[in-house]
């Protein structure tokens, strides 16, 4: 129950499931976090939004040219602050990153939007 928001491998692919990185440190998912935004320009959700936090959701733009949600998932009270705002049904994000993997399961609360997850171990 506690993981409900996100799809079973076995559910087929749907246009508004939200892929969701469960960042395992020291298993090179910074440089996959880079390689996602700098090269492959993907929109991410992760903490590079926590000093662009408000009460409303908005892709930013950093000098670099990467974009990100102003929202922080790297902490319950960032991801409890998302989920407030509707984060996991805005569609605003190409990828979502968190090591908080149980937590990050309340941002998908409907039958429509879920969250699928992949890791990176080495």
């Amino acid at each position: 129950e506690q993981l409900d928001g996100y799809a079973e491998i076995s559910e087929p692919l749907d246009d508004h499931d939200l892929p969701v990185f469960w960042h395992i440190p020291k298993c090179g998912g910074t440089t996959l976090q880079d390689m996602m935004s700098h090269c492959f320009g993907m929109i991410e959700a992760n903490e590079v939004g926590k000093t662009h936090v408000k009460d409303e959701l908005e892709i930013i733009a950093l000098d670099n040219g990467n974009r990100y949600v102003n929202v922080d998932l790297s902490n319950p009270n960032g991801i409890e602050h998302a989920k407030d705002l509707g984060f996991g049904a805005s569609g605003l994000a190409n990828v979502a990153i968190t090591s908080w993997f149980h937590d990050t399961a309340s941002l998908f609360d409907d039958d429509i939007h879920r969250g699928r997850c992949f890791a990176l171990v080495r």
